[in-house]
């Protein structure tokens, strides 16, 4: 954090640049001139009624509406519309429905009322998910309030918007064919409007590589480490989810910042929400920013009054760029909230205040990669939702040459090139497709497997492949192989921290491993209230040759990941004689159980492992026993046994997972997992997300005489794991 000079806000209108586009398509349904097909009975309508296109379910199905857009998509191009949710459920998708050749072949951006969003391919009928559902602020939940959609193609790539708010970026996929329009699932009323479709030459866009989220930050707690401290001048601290600066003496300013690293020759956003919560209404707070010291800098500032303005430092020499302005979007006063968000398109900067257009300004050269909050004179302001988008200083354009590569059908392909940054989106989104777009030359075969030279370079790596089994298929990057496992390990530290720093929405969480010496570290996704373990994970493998190991620091990325999502628990721990008997025997699950492990006894309903007795029952439970399947003992203690009513069944199983939850308490985490006999409460300590100490499970199991056991399990541990 550094001081910066106090400035007043005063008045000036500069004029908004764009780039040329034609636009192909419009339709704001004043009326039918565009001809749509309409319908006003059965289990869907969907027809043009007060100069919008409603789209109404009354059952469980989905349906589509489109014309046919005749669209160069060898260019640049945009799809947008705005689209208001009426009535019915919540929780799923409508939205765009592009590309497509019928029903069963297309594209669908859609985002639900309950704030979630996910992009959709349908071929032949099968559904692949090019984005999963995923949840985000920027999207305005509930009844009757609009969301504008917009889906743009650029350098390559989808670029998904809501609410001019950046989401996320995929590899742009072929289109199936011309229909664009709408999809509504299941039961709900939508309303759409203003249905647009642009394009624009490739090269007249301004800006190029990959655009993705590059830094996000919400404050619950201080993972990026801002500077937090206090003097008689100012007070900075992190408070209820909140990066709050409080300046506390007259002709003093304050404000954070950190480095980022943005190429800022590319097309970038640069957005936070400000909340003024006290003091003078006519000095400035907001973003500082392309900054290398407080003497050289740019700050987008409003007022609690209602003013605007963009200002420039230069060897400590101030000036503004557009001069001190009154808007209306601005929300007056104490307690209320302004969206500010820089957006540079082209060459041109683009300033909005919750999400309408102010001004513009040519962009100007940063002096540095620093961006963070500012404010100026005696107030009180709370910064939330910090977010920076763009392409990565270290990210440079995918670059595609005319070096050609010989693909796994026997043809080829153009080999490309970038950093793992770059270039991990891509990967991702050919998941579902099992890689295919990046198989090159069977390299390695084995008797269940076979590895393939990928057609991407990793210039940050030393090879990069497919595995393909007959299944399942696995993309690998390997970032160096080394004969100590301690220089693996730190090589694995190193690709950590580049992953954290380029996409900040994964949480790595480090973990055991089967490599003696090493950890796995595992992918993460945070959500508002846990985490989700996408499948992705580094670890170092060990590789012995003769008398000889070395050591790979290796990043997995599978085609099916079984992705996990873990609830953490909220509440302080109950005490009870439950809850003091459930932390003992996790305690004793520490030394496999040994000392409450009694004989060995017959159990002719498994045949699959060793059945011991104890003495140790929890309060409640009708039987208890210890079970050893793989050298290791879970401890068995059965609520309910042979239970016949089903709905009992599941009753009691619910009433002993609120029981289990009340007695861990707030440092453990829980998952559920369903199979066809099965339906368990897996609980463990908050982002050990392996379960490799301390895991409870709380299990309504169906026998095969078709009645219900309610089971509590205590897994144990092995003395040494691998």
């Amino acid at each position: 954090m550094n001081k910066v000079p106090s400035l007043l806000l005063l008045l000036s209108f500069p004029v908004l640049q764009l780039y040329s586009q034609t636009t192909v398509f419009f339709d704001d349904f004043s009326s039918n001139a565009k001809n749509w097909a309409q319908s006003t009975s059965g289990g869907s309508i969907y027809f043009i009624n007060n100069g919008k296109m409603i789209m109404e379910n009354s059952d469980d199905g989905s349906r589509w509406v489109g014309k046919a857009v005749y669209l160069n998509t060898a260019k640049n191009y945009s799809i947008s519309v705005s689209a208001t949710h009426t009535g019915g459920i919540d929780n799923y998708g409508y939205g765009l429905f592009f590309g497509a050749k019928d029903g069963n072949n297309g594209y669908a951006f859609e985002i639900a009322a309950n704030g979630h969003y996910i992009l959709l391919k349908f071929e032949n009928g099968q559904t692949t998910n090019l984005v999963n559902w995923t949840k985000s602020g920027y999207i305005r939940t509930g009844n009757y309030t609009a969301n504008d959609l917009l889906l743009k193609k650029e350098d390559g790539y989808w670029k998904l918007y809501v609410n001019n708010s950046y989401l996320t970026s995929v590899y742009a996929n072929s289109f199936l064919g011309d229909y664009i329009g709408f999809i509504n699932y299941k039961n709900q009323r939508v309303e759409f409007d203003n249905l647009t479709v642009s394009e624009w030459d490739a090269s007249s866009s301004g800006g190029s590589g990959v655009f993705k989220e590059l830094f996000y930050d919400d404050f619950t707690t201080n993972i990026n480490n801002w500077a937090t401290s206090s003097t008689d001048a100012y007070n900075s601290r992190l408070q209820d989810g909140k990066f709050v600066i409080d300046v506390t003496k007259e002709k003093e300013s304050y404000s954070t910042f950190r480095t980022i690293e943005l190429d800022e020759t590319k097309d970038y956003t640069i957005s936070l929400s400000a909340m003024h919560a006290s003091g003078v209404d006519n000095y400035g707070y907001g973003i500082i920013f392309g900054l290398s010291d407080m003497q050289n800098c740019y700050e987008f500032r409003v007022s609690a009054n209602g003013m605007y303005s963009v200002l420039k430092y230069e060897n400590g020499n101030f000036s503004w760029l557009i001069n001190p302005a009154s808007s209306s979007y601005i929300n007056k006063g104490n307690y209320y909230t302004n969206d500010l968000m820089i957006k540079k398109t082209g060459s041109t900067w683009n300033f909005y205040i919750n999400n309408q257009w102010v001004n513009s300004y040519s962009a100007q050269k940063f002096f540095a990669s620093k961006y963070g909050m500012v404010v100026a004179e005696v107030q009180r302001v709370e910064f939330d939702n910090f977010k920076i988008s763009g392409v990565s200083k270290y990210a440079s354009t995918t670059t595609s040459t005319t070096t050609t590569i010989p693909d796994y059908t026997g043809g080829t392909k153009i080999r490309e090139s970038g950093n793992f940054c770059n270039m991990f989106s891509r990967i991702v989104g050919q998941s579902a497709d099992r890689f295919k777009q990046f198989t090159g030359p069977m390299i390695k075969e084995a008797k269940y497997d076979k590895d393939h030279e990928s057609t991407l370079t990793i210039t940050d790596a030393t090879r990069a492949y497919v595995s393909h089994a007959s299944t399942y298929s696995t993309f690998k990057i390997d970032f160096g192989e080394y004969n100590n496992i301690n220089d693996a390990v730190s090589r694995i530290e190193q690709v950590k921290a580049q992953i954290e720093n380029c996409m900040p929405k994964y949480k790595i969480i480090k973990s055991i491993s089967s490599t003696p010496g090493s950890s796995t570290y595992y992918f993460t996704e945070k959500t508002s209230n846990g985490i989700i373990n996408t499948g992705y994970y580094l670890f170092a493998a060990s590789k012995t040759g003769g008398a000889v190991t070395s050591y790979t620091a290796t990043l997995y990325i599978p085609d099916k990941p079984f992705s996990d999502t873990y609830t953490y628990l909220t509440n302080e721990p109950v005490a009870s004689e439950f809850a003091t008997q459930l932390k003992k025997l996790i305690q004793e699950s520490k030394t496999n159980f040994k000392n409450i492990k009694g004989d060995e006894i017959n159990d002719d309903d498994d045949a699959y492992s060793k059945t011991f007795s104890t003495s140790f029952k929890l309060s409640g439970t009708k039987k208890a026993e210890l079970k050893d399947l793989i050298g290791v003992l879970d401890y068995y203690g059965y609520f309910e046994k042979d239970l016949t009513s089903e709905q009992a069944a599941k009753q009691a199983h619910l009433n002993l997972v609120d029981k289990v939850k009340k007695a861990l308490g707030n440092k453990y985490m829980y998952k559920i997992s369903e199979l066809s006999y099965s339906k368990k409460y897996q609980f463990c300590l908050k982002n050990d997300i392996t379960g490799s100490t301390e895991m409870v499970e709380v299990e309504l199991y169906t026998t095969l005489d078709n009645t219900y056991d309610v089971r509590l399990l205590v897994l144990g541990q092995f003395d040494n794991l691998f």
